[in-house]
């Protein structure tokens, strides 16, 4: 295994958000695996520094402490489900953090929509990716499915284009003097499912 989803080695350092007993915890079975830890928590009388040979007493919303934080560790999770989204996406940009930004996102989606997280369906869509990636990223990302990236890859350019993009340019630049537009159009039905 490569990146992110290889074990940590013996003596790297876990980064955990909150110094509760659940930090406490999370420290002390690291420890077992031979693993440090840094606990980050505003209350300077957590239970977890206690157990920590590293300790960062800040604001969540503190970004220099939780840059200095991320300096030193290798990984980061948390202990409980409200450390601020905007702190765990700060971090998320430095080093690995598991579970990530949108797991915490799709659980405060649940949360006020009060309802479980196999029931959330389309509330979750809001927390995914805001843009879409190239062919070539996609390739990397897929690259054990060459068939599947070369099938979608060809379904899109048919949505965005259309069928027949020739006749699309020419229908367009003849109306307005301008080149098409390339977005796909759903049939009414589509967009009634999807609604």
């Amino acid at each position: 295994m490569t990146g992110v989803d290889a074990p940590l080695p013996p003596g790297s350092t876990i980064g955990i958000l909150g110094g509760g007993q659940l930090g406490r915890m999370l420290a002390l079975a690291a420890a077992r695996l031979g693993m440090k830890t840094h606990i980050y928590c505003p209350d300077p009388q957590s239970p977890a520094f206690d157990v920590t040979p590293r300790a960062t007493v800040a604001a969540y919303e503190d970004e220099a402490a939780l840059a200095a934080f991320a300096a030193r560790v290798d990984v980061v999770t948390y202990e409980f489900e409200n450390v601020p989204l905007a702190a765990v996406s700060f971090l998320g940009a430095r080093k690995p953090v598991r579970p990530g930004a949108r797991a915490l996102a799709d659980v405060f989606t649940c949360i006020r929509e009060k309802t479980h997280l196999d029931r959330a369906g389309r509330r979750l869509a809001a927390n995914g990716e805001r843009g879409m990636r190239d062919g070539r990223a996609m390739a990397r990302l897929f690259a054990d499915l060459p068939d599947a990236v070369a099938a979608s890859t060809h379904h899109m350019r048919r949505k965005v284009t259309g069928s027949r993009p020739e006749a699309a340019l020419r229908g367009r630049r003849r109306r307005t003097g301008r080149p098409p537009l390339r977005v796909a159009r759903r049939p009414t039905a589509d967009r009634r499912r999807l609604d």
